[in-house]
C-alpha cells in the first residue's frame, strides 16, 4: 500500500495550488452545491473498497493507489476532521470484495465507497443492503443501480442523452445506430433507445456487427446502404478507439458515405489516445466528455499533491467523497433532496446528481474533431435547472 502524504502536508500544497490555479484562470473544483464551496464535513466512518491486495496485477495496484489518493484530496478539501476513511482491500474480485464489505460493517462502517468492478458491487451492496447502508459504486454500467447501491461511474445513459439532446438543437433528427454484439455495443443501444424516449429524434435504423475485425469489415457496406435507405442525418457509434471506432472513421467515407451531409458522433471518449483524432474520417465528428476545465483543474491538483498523474477514473473517488459527505450530514442515509437537487454537486471532472431512480446524471461537454484536436462546441451545463443535461 503506497505512503500516506501527512494531512497537514496535503491541505498546504492543494491551497497552494489553488491559489496558483486562480491566478492563471482556470476554475477550481467546487465543493458543494453553492457558488461558494462551503467546507463542511459531516460525521462518521468511510469505507473504501479498492483493488489492492493481488501483488501480481499491477495495474489494479495503481488503480487503487489513484482511487485512494482521489478520495483523500476530497477529504482534504472539505476539511473534514469528522470523517474516518478506512481503506480495505478486495484484490480486485468478488470474493475479496465482499470479505472487505463484511470487514468494514463490522467495523462500524456508515457509508462504503468502491469497489471498482459491477458483479463485486453487486455483491457488496447485498451484503450492505442488510444493515442498510448504502454503497456508492466506481463501476459505470447503470443496469446495478437500484435499492442502496449507486455507481458514480460515466455511463452510456448520460453521453446518449447528451449527444441526442445536442443533435436535436443541431437540427439532426434521423438517427442511425451502429453497435457491436457484446455487451458494451447492446448497452450502448439500449442507452441510445432510451434516450430517444425524451424526444425529438428518431431511430431511423440500426446496424450491429460482429466484434472482429471481418466483422467490422464486413458490416461497412451494410451500414452505407442503410444510411442512403434512411436517409439518416445522424451516425452515432458505441464503440471506442480501443474497438472498431477507428476502423468504422475510415472506411465508412471510402464506402461512400458523405461526412457532409451525415453527421459521425460517439458515446465514448474520441480523444483517448489522442492520436485517434488524427483519423481523417473522424474530422468533424461528435463526441461527449467531462468538463475540460474542471478536469484539468483536478489533473493538475493531483499532480502537484502526488507528484503523479491521476488515473482516468481518480476523480470518481474525489465525487463519491462528496456525495457520501452529504449522506453523512444526513444521520447516514441518502437524502433525496440533496442528491437529486437542480443545483447537483461540483466534483472532479463536472457537474453531477442522482436521479429518481438513483442513477447518476453528470453534465458533459460536446466536443467536434477539428484539424485533428478535441475542441468543445456545447460547454458541460453548470446546472440542471429546466431539465437541462
Amino acid at each position: 500500500m503506497p505512503s500516506r502524504v501527512s494531512r497537514l502536508t496535503v491541505t498546504n500544497m492543494v491551497l497552494a495550488a489553488l491559489l496558483f490555479l486562480a491566478a492563471c484562470g482556470h476554475e477550481g473544483v467546487g465543493l458543494s452545491t453553492s457558488a461558494t464551496p462551503e467546507r463542511t464535513g459531516g460525521t462518521g466512518k468511510l469505507a473504501l473498497l479498492i483493488p489492492y491486495g493481488d501483488e501480481n496485477r499491477s495495474e489494479l495496484i495503481n488503480l487503487a493507489s489513484s482511487l485512494e489518493n482521489g478520495a483523500r484530496l476530497a477529504l482534504s478539501d472539505l476539511d473534514a476532521d469528522g470523517i474516518e476513511l478506512t481503506v480495505y482491500e478486495t484484490k480486485g474480485s468478488v470474493s475479496g470484495a465482499t470479505s472487505a464489505a463484511r470487514r468494514a460493517l463490522a467495523e462500524g462502517a456508515d457509508v462504503i465507497i468502491g469497489p471498482v468492478f459491477k458483479d463485486s458491487s453487486r455483491a457488496v451492496a447485498e451484503i450492505a443492503a442488510e444493515q442498510g447502508v448504502s454503497v456508492f459504486s466506481f463501476s459505470n454500467d447503470a443496469s446495478i443501480v437500484g435499492g442502496n447501491l449507486y455507481v458514480l461511474g460515466h455511463t452510456f445513459e448520460n453521453s446518449a442523452e447528451r449527444i441526442i439532446e445536442h443533435a436535436t438543437r443541431r437540427g439532426k433528427r434521423n438517427i442511425l445506430s451502429v453497435h457491436a454484439l457484446n455487451e458494451q455495443g447492446h448497452s450502448g443501444q439500449l442507452a441510445i433507445l432510451n434516450a430517444l424516449e425524451r424526444g425529438g429524434s428518431v431511430l431511423s435504423g440500426n446496424v450491429s456487427y460482429e466484434f472482429s475485425l471481418q466483422g467490422v469489415v464486413d458490416a461497412v457496406p451494410e451500414i452505407a446502404a442503410a444510411t442512403d435507405e434512411t436517409q439518416a442525418d445522424l451516425l452515432i457509434f458505441t464503440a471506442d478507439t480501443a474497438g472498431a471506432l477507428s476502423m468504422l472513421g475510415q472506411l465508412l467515407p471510402e464506402s461512400g458515405v458523405d461526412t457532409q451531409r451525415v453527421q459521425f458522433s460517439g458515446l465514448t471518449r474520441w480523444d483517448i489516445p489522442a492520436s485517434n483524432l488524427e483519423n481523417r474520417g473522424l474530422q468533424g465528428g461528435w463526441f461527449p466528455m467531462p468538463d475540460p476545465n474542471l478536469s484539468a483543474s483536478f489533473a493538475y491538483r493531483y499532480r502537484y499533491v502526488y507528484n503523479e498523474p491521476p488515473h482516468p477514473i481518480a476523480g470518481l473517488a474525489y465525487d463519491a467523497v462528496l456525495v457520501a459527505n452529504s449522506v453523512l450530514r444526513s444521520g447516514g442515509r441518502p437524502d433525496p433532496r440533496e442528491l437529486q437537487a437542480a443545483e447537483g454537486f461540483f466534483g472532479a471532472t463536472g457537474l453531477f446528481r442522482f436521479t429518481g431512480t438513483g442513477r447518476i446524471q453528470r453534465a458533459l461537454a460536446i466536443a467536434e474533431v477539428k484539424n485533428n484536436r478535441a475542441e468543445v462546441i456545447s460547454p458541460a451545463p453548470r446546472s440542471f435547472a429546466d431539465g437541462a443535461l
